[in-house]
């Protein structure tokens, strides 16, 4: 698809590294089926899908090219996903796959539905747009291995023996890419086990300063089929808390991927 090749051209460039998209398919409500199609057949084309295996309340799941995110009344049953619904926290910056040895190249989030709620509107800070994140690239403590590994109260009684033997990922904040350059792996403390005091120093600075960053950075809505790609090395991404009602309920089509190299300017 030549949209395929304009979104990965601009997702792989390091100046730019995100875009959003808008569903046009016609008057009425976006079809969730085509939109979940479409979306797949999108990252095909840019390159292949990374299978999930771990759901977003810490519940092993079967190998899946992508995850629907629902968000309803029953939340209340997940420490996760009543993080999602509370209007007073926010979702903080992050990338994705930080349990993945490959994080993926890029990440595609797609709103499929969206009724009775309010509130979640999106951040996306690019790296290089942060100012004062040299400082933490070159701490000592940047590129050390860190333990990214779930947090088992998080999970659901039967899972977390499991979780408490697992070893995790080891793998630094910081990296350099030979594509992309600079890199950034990180997520809040739930899915990290600092190994020392001064590690756990240094993770705790930079949650400060990224929240910090996080208030100053611009918000946009995702409207009912919107669809925002960025590049998951350099760039990270958050959203506002929700405002929930007992009816509230959302839908998201989340697809982490590879890109195709071939007949790019990278190779």
């Amino acid at each position: 698809m030549m949209i395929a090749n304009c979104v990965r051209a601009v997702v792989m460039d390091r100046a730019q590294g995100m875009v959003m998209l808008q569903w046009s398919g016609g008057e009425g409500e976006p079809d969730q089926k085509l939109l979940t199609t479409f979306c797949k057949r999108l990252a095909v084309a840019m390159g292949r899908i990374l299978p999930e295996t771990r759901n977003t309340d810490g519940r092993a799941m079967k190998p899946a090219p992508s995850i629907q995110i629902s968000l309803d009344a029953e939340s209340e049953r997940s420490p996760v996903l009543r993080h999602f619904t509370n209007p007073e926290l926010d979702w903080p910056l992050h990338t994705d796959r930080v349990l993945h040895e490959n994080p993926g190249d890029f990440l595609m989030v797609c709103k499929l539905e969206e009724q009775e709620g309010s509130g979640g509107a999106i951040r996306l800070l690019h790296l290089d747009d942060w100012d004062n994140h040299q400082r933490f690239v070159e701490a000592p403590w940047a590129s050390a291995p860190v333990q990214w590994k779930g947090d088992p109260q998080m999970a659901p009684a039967w899972l977390q023996p499991g979780l408490r033997k697992q070893r995790g990922i080891v793998a630094p904040v910081f990296d350099t890419h030979p594509v992309y350059g600079q890199t950034i792996r990180f997520s809040d403390e739930r899915f990290r086990s600092p190994q020392s005091l001064h590690q756990q120093q240094f993770l705790s600075s930079l949650t400060y300063e990224l929240k910090s960053v996080a208030a100053r950075t611009p918000t946009f809505d995702l409207p009912h089929g919107g669809i925002y790609i960025v590049n998951n090395h350099f760039v990270l991404h958050g959203r506002r808390g929700f405002q929930a009602s007992a009816q509230f309920r959302r839908r998201l089509l989340r697809i982490c991927g590879d890109f195709n190299m071939q007949n790019s300017n990278f190779n």
